[in-house]
């Protein structure tokens, strides 16, 4: 049981959870404290008690928050300021997984969009096309949903489903009162076909994974025998930095640093097909699977994986470090399906 303050420490972090939303009380209640039937579990003057009183019932709101979020309760037992520090990176994370990809249609073969194929590939197809004859370049704004209608010849709602679509993808980011503007990084753009591919597979999962394993191992025996070079470098400052940032409770450099480490090792084997076909890979599998790091503990374990099998690969054992490589995608693979 925890100590009253303890539970102030809850307290407090709920509210602060609720001033980074922007929401009121009641919103706040409305979307998260209800139980199935919608009636409310906690009242106004009972949330208004949390961050000073400390009571049990901090603890139980926090436990019902975070499984609507899909998040680890832990998180709201952190001391505020890394709480504050820390809960955009777990709140996108609960964002992505309910993201909405286009609705399927029971009348399409295979359960596939009858309307999606031709929306994306015209509208990718125009900001390739864009960036190769230099008319725009990366984190340029794009033009209104009104003009990419008729430049595309498709309605205004169906453009802007299909950008919404490539915003969870990562190719463009919308900011509203804003517009929308291309990615900084534009290599997306070239590999999103291959990446919607994948999402209209009916083994998109297995498919994904086994790619991604074939590509890592391989990465992996190349890099290790480079180990020598200054190109290994920024492997090695990758797990570095991951061990620090876990002890420093920073988890949103933590999740780069993750990033970091594999796509240093693909980048390290120096064949850039590879490096964009594992970052396809690693892109989808966010958006296809609805757990990945959802928890601390999870974290330790990778940066326990990470150190063991950067050592091996700074000895030079190459047959261990593909051994190893392969082991930690199958406890990846599990963490992404929420079955570990």
């Amino acid at each position: 049981m925890k100590t009253p303050r303890g539970q102030m420490v809850i307290g407090k972090n709920l509210l602060t959870f609720r001033h980074r939303l922007k929401m009121t009380q009641s919103e706040f209640i409305e979307m998260f404290l209800t139980d199935e039937a919608g009636k409310s579990i906690f009242s106004v003057a009972k949330l208004s008690q949390f961050d000073t009183i400390g009571k049990h019932d901090e603890c139980r709101a926090a436990s019902i928050v975070s499984y609507k979020l899909v998040i680890d309760s832990e998180i709201f037992e952190m001391e505020p300021p890394d709480f504050e520090r820390n809960i955009d990176t777990f709140l996108d994370k609960s964002r992505s997984k309910s993201i909405m990809l286009p609705a399927w249609s029971a009348a399409s073969p295979q359960g596939k969009p009858t309307y999606s194929d031709g929306l994306l590939e015209a509208l990718s197809n125009y900001l390739a096309e864009n960036i190769s004859s230099g008319k725009l370049r990366a984190g340029d704004r794009l033009p209104g949903d009104r003009t990419l209608a008729e430049l595309l010849g498709i309605s205004r709602s169906a453009v802007r489903e299909a950008l919404k679509v490539l915003s969870a993808i990562g190719v463009v980011n919308i900011l509203p009162g804003s517009g929308v503007y291309l990615a900084k990084n534009t290599q997306e753009i070239f590999t999103l076909s291959l990446s919607w591919t994948f999402l209209l597979s009916t083994d998109s999962n297995q498919n994904v994974y086994q790619l991604r394993m074939i590509l890592e191992r391989e990465t992996v025996r190349i890099a290790t025998q480079k180990r020598g070079e200054p190109s290994f470098a920024p492997i090695r400052e990758a797990v570095r930095r991951e061990a620090q940032m876990l002890a420093e409770k920073n988890y949103s450099e933590f999740m780069k640093c993750d990033a970091d480490f594999h796509m240093g090792i693909a980048y390290c084997a120096g064949n850039e097909v590879l490096s964009n076909l594992l970052f396809t890979c690693r892109k989808i599998l966010s958006l296809l699977n609805a757990y990945g790091m959802s928890t601390i503990g999870q974290m330790q374990e990778i940066q326990r994986e990470h150190s063991e099998l950067f050592s091996v690969m700074e000895r030079g054992d190459s047959e261990l470090a593909q051994k190893l490589i392969v082991e930690h995608l199958q406890s990846s693979e599990l963490r992404y399906q929420g079955r570990k």
